[in-house]
């Protein structure tokens, strides 16, 4: 049995659940992947609707250093808030979907460490 940190277990109770989700459109189904060794969470929408492929990233989560990275939500869920709900601290939660320019404007994290003074 593998144990979780804080932050996995709140991602992996988070997405775990939508593998399950029902697609109403084509022969569509979702895939949880979890790589708790390199840090990466993601949700991904495959199968085919009549003669086209899908195969599309809805949701792309890592844990870098301390901090939670957002790459991707193409959901209507608001992943970032989520993770805020279970208790992750907004300066925590980098949307690394917005370019960095942008993150201070976001009310969530900028990816970069904090310096303290000595």
């Amino acid at each position: 049995m593998v144990t979780l940190s804080p932050d996995q277990k709140i991602i992996v109770d988070l997405l775990e659940p939508m593998q399950f989700d029902k697609i109403s459109y084509g022969n569509l189904w979702k895939e949880v992947i979890f790589d708790l060794e390199r840090q990466h969470f993601q949700v991904l929408l495959v199968g085919w609707r009549g003669s086209t492929r899908f195969h599309s990233v809805l949701i792309h989560i890592a844990i870098r250093e301390d901090f939670i990275w957002l790459e991707e939500d193409n959901t209507e869920l608001d992943i970032a808030h989520l993770l805020v709900e279970q208790g992750i601290p907004k300066e925590r939660i980098v949307l690394g979907f917005q370019p960095p320019y942008k993150r201070p404007y976001t009310g969530f994290g900028l990816g970069e460490p904090t310096l303290k003074s000595a």
